[in-house]
């Protein structure tokens, strides 16, 4: 995976530090897990679902902003597991992110299009498709996704 620019900025939509990247998308992520666990207080299981979702991607794309440039994509767990396996994996970060990119395999484009709009073949709605124990292992998930993160972003800029 490319560790982006020499100076530590990745380029895309703006020079942006890596850091910088990596603290926001870890702020989204804290978040997103915040309106999740109310959602599962208040019984709202498919929003509960969907913000779970999102905050295990965006605590996905925190640890990828710590090494270079994010890609777009809900699928990341496979941009994780390659940066296990290259220089992440030499920093004694690998562990950790090839746990995260477990986690994340579960949340990725498939499971965004189903808490977002159900099952679209049977048209069943995801108010329908997601009950009180998915919504409770969503939030679950999504606290583990962003205590790794916050782990390895912090290891990565203390």
């Amino acid at each position: 995976m490319d560790g982006g620019e020499a100076d530590g900025r990745s380029r895309g939509r703006g020079i942006v530090t890596c850091e910088r990247e990596a603290r926001h998308r870890l702020g989204i992520a804290c978040r997103l897990l915040g309106e999740a666990e109310q959602d599962a207080d208040l019984g709202r299981w498919r929003s509960c679902a969907a913000n779970a979702q999102q905050a295990v991607e965006h605590a996905a794309k925190a640890v990828l902003a710590c090494y270079g440039p994010v890609p777009r994509t809900h699928d990341v767990h496979v941009n994780l597991r390659k940066l296990a396996q290259t220089e992440a994996g030499a920093s004694g970060e690998g562990e950790r992110i090839e746990r995260l990119s477990a986690v994340a395999a579960a949340y990725g484009r498939e499971q965004h299009m189903r808490v977002t709009y159900g099952d679209e073949d049977d048209l069943v709605s995801p108010y329908d498709l997601i009950d009180e124990a998915e919504g409770r292992q969503s939030a679950a998930d999504a606290r583990e996704a962003c205590e790794l993160a916050q782990q390895i972003v912090e290891s990565r800029f203390p």
